[in-house]
């Protein structure tokens, strides 16, 4: 079942490989070299419900921590209302993968799927002609409320809900009705003190951890659609980087900076703890990175390299 499964892809996605470069949503390229084995998935496509059997203008991507690993356009990859398609990994590694589906006839790209496969580690498939995965799209992601508990003094902060700078400051004001609130980027600031907000910060960056300074112990709750993590991005130069943790679960650093890579020497530090890269590994106290936390990545390298935030796990 296997080989016939794998040769019909094969013969699906050589017929249409000419317009999958001319018509790719996502500038990234695949390049199968890069990897050493693949996994057929197949699977049927919903949005919001209603399951797609016209897909002429739809082209779905399978994305893992660094970009994309597998497209499928069109009808060349379609059959029985089921798209075919091959997403690229290193062989005996774990990668969540994930999904987004771009339509051409609105332009509108979904980014929000109910479903994620399991980590890959083998060629053994995912879904099957008479059993597939159902992947349903969502036009417009439910909203969360993500309740964060801040102590008095400066707190090392982050968010995995989508939100503006006046978010941030409503609901900071409305937990601390009193007093001095200040809100810190890395080079800059904005102080809440007689009522008014006053300094040069005036933009939120959820890939950027912020320093929060209250004078009593009190709760934020942030309301705003789940940030996808694989879309952030953050350039790391030598020195101390504020990083941002935009996740609901904890993560091993290991998993979270895995695709720097690091450089021997590397810190991640929390407020309370540490840990540093050496010999290949991460060594100390720093465990899990949590959310609503923010951390500073301290670089030994002279180079400046960008960190694609990874998948949720």
């Amino acid at each position: 079942m296997k080989r016939k499964l794998l040769l019909m892809m094969a013969s699906l996605l050589l017929a249409g490989a000419v317009s999958a470069q001319q018509q790719s949503w996502w500038t990234t390229s695949v390049n199968t070299h890069e990897r050493s084995s693949n996994t057929p998935i197949v699977a049927t496509i919903s949005i919001d419900g209603d399951a797609q059997t016209d897909f002429t203008n739809l082209t779905l991507g399978a994305f893992a921590s660094d970009g994309l690993r597998g497209t499928t356009y069109n009808t060349n990859s379609v059959y029985n209302n089921q798209v075919w398609i091959q997403v690229y990994y290193n062989y005996n590694t774990t990668e969540a993968i994930s999904f987004k589906l771009y339509d051409a006839t609105n332009q509108t790209e979904y980014a929000y799927c109910t479903v994620t496969p399991p980590t890959t580690t083998q060629d053994e498939g995912w879904g099957t002609p008479t059993n597939p995965v159902e992947l349903n799209f969502t036009a417009t992601p439910q909203t969360e409320t993500q309740t964060i508990a801040l102590t008095a003094g400066t707190n090392w902060f982050s968010t995995y809900v989508d939100i503006t700078l006046d978010d941030l400051k409503a609901a900071l004001v409305e937990a601390v009705p009193s007093g001095t609130i200040v809100i810190k980027s890395k080079t800059q600031n904005v102080r809440y003190i007689n009522g008014r907000w006053i300094g040069q910060l005036n933009t939120f960056n959820p890939a950027m951890m912020y320093l929060i300074t209250v004078n009593a112990d009190c709760t934020i709750e942030l309301e705003g659609t789940p940030i996808d993590p694989t879309t952030l991005s953050i350039t790391i130069t030598k020195g101390s980087n504020y990083i941002a943790f935009p996740y609901e679960e904890s993560m091993a650093p290991a998993n979270f900076f895995g695709t720097l890579p690091p450089a021997n020497g590397d810190i991640v530090k929390s407020k309370t703890q540490n840990v540093r890269y050496l010999n290949s590994r991460w060594i100390g106290q720093l465990t899990d990175l949590e959310p609503g936390m923010g951390y500073i990545y301290v670089s030994s390298s002279d180079d400046g390299k960008v960190f694609v935030f990874p998948a949720a796990q």
